[in-house]
């Protein structure tokens, strides 16, 4: 096991023999979480890696889809044909969504400006487990901060939600003072551990903070 994880190190002799086991023990222990670690960093750039890839291929797909769909439009309306119509609507409806869910994947490099835009990439990527509504803001409400980062907390909250069986939920945000407050209107007990992670991710961002009081939680942005 020594030679299988290349652990090298000094004992002293004069020292007790279960104390030398239990430093064995410890060297073989740290040596297979280091393996287990570069394993899971591998698995994890593999699967981002095919997920690229895959994202890729699919995306000249639509793109190949969206030509023909203005053809089919054209010629509804050519034609006056409502079945060619209906036929085209759900078409466009089913590429806009596509569009959406492409963009919303590329959240981590994309450049989020408003609320708006972190709220419909949260909308993809939490679709199948959204109990919540975002509400998109009436005016342009401009975000001074990294907006993955505020997709990463958003996203968080509404798997929360949802795992905790927390529905009807609404998520909002409004502009006081300088800041931008971005409000879930339900009380809800949250965990330590889940605050805990949204500290975490604020703090990569000098302007994000979180206010978790009275079983209530507000993203604050500093303008």
């Amino acid at each position: 096991m020594m030679d299988k994880y290349n652990i090298q190190g000094y004992f002293n002799k004069t020292k007790d023999i279960e104390e030398l086991i239990l430093a064995v023990k410890s060297a073989i222990k740290t040596a297979m979480l280091v393996k287990t670690l570069n394993i899971s960093s591998y698995e994890e750039e593999f699967v981002g890696n095919l997920l690229v890839r895959v994202t890729d291929e699919t995306k000249d797909q639509f793109m190949a889809m969206s030509a023909p769909k203005m053809l089919l439009k054209d010629k509804a309306d050519e034609l006056n044909n409502s079945e060619l119509k209906e036929i085209a609507e759900k078409w466009q409806h089913s590429v806009d969504i596509m569009e959406r869910t492409f963009k919303a994947l590329n959240f981590k490099t994309d450049y989020l400006a408003t609320v708006n835009d972190v709220f419909d990439d949260v909308r993809i990527l939490t679709l199948t487990k959204s109990t919540c509504k975002l509400i998109d803001t009436t005016e342009t409400v401009s975000i001074n901060c990294q907006g993955k980062y505020l997709v990463y907390l958003l996203a968080e909250i509404v798997m929360y939600l949802y795992e905790n069986n927390v529905s009807d939920v609404e998520i909002s945000s409004k502009k006081i003072d300088s800041n931008v407050n971005i409000s879930i209107d339900k009380p809800c007990n949250y965990s330590e551990d889940l605050t805990s992670k949204l500290n975490r991710i604020a703090s990569f961002d000098s302007n994000i903070n979180v206010n978790a009081t009275d079983n209530m939680l507000e993203i604050i942005i500093a303008q």
